[in-house]
């Protein structure tokens, strides 16, 4: 799934899509690159016209969430919030400070509200794009996020 992230922000910076600019961008996101994988979606790409699939995709209706057949009386929620509330939390599980949302352990930016999850110590062997902004490893050639090549 990787890969296909990062042909997509290839695609969106106006790079060539390559088995290298894809492996540089899952170097620079600290990814072990599956060239095999690579290789087959570069493949399967060259024929492949991503703006009139990424146009169709936007275009598509989202599904609509089914309504509960019966809503549980309020006594009912209320026990299940308390007993959620004691379960003791899963091993490898990190939550967000700020939101609450379960991230995996190595995560360092949650995706639901944005907050920085790893501290200051963490960050050694880090850069910052000077496009975007973006995080990179130290040793990073282009950036995951912009696809700007990092000197």
């Amino acid at each position: 799934m990787e890969s296909i992230y990062a042909a997509l922000l290839l695609h969106k910076a106006a790079k060539d899509i390559t088995e290298d600019n894809i492996g540089k961008i899952l170097k620079a996101a600290d990814i072990k690159p599956d060239n095999a994988q690579i290789t087959k979606l570069v493949s399967g790409l060259k024929e492949t016209d991503l703006e009139e699939i990424l146009k169709s995709a936007a275009s598509a209706p989202a599904a609509a969430a089914v309504p509960a057949a019966t809503e549980a009386p309020a006594e009912e929620k209320q026990a299940e919030e308390e007993e959620k509330e004691e379960e003791p939390e899963e091993e490898g599980v990190t939550v967000c400070p700020e939101c609450g949302t379960e991230l995996s352990p190595e995560a360092e930016m949650c995706y639901a509200c944005g907050a920085e999850i790893k501290g200051e110590e963490e960050k050694e062997g880090k850069i910052e794009c000077p496009v975007c902004g973006t995080e990179l490893n130290a040793d990073a050639e282009m950036c995951y996020a912009c696809g700007a090549e990092i000197e």
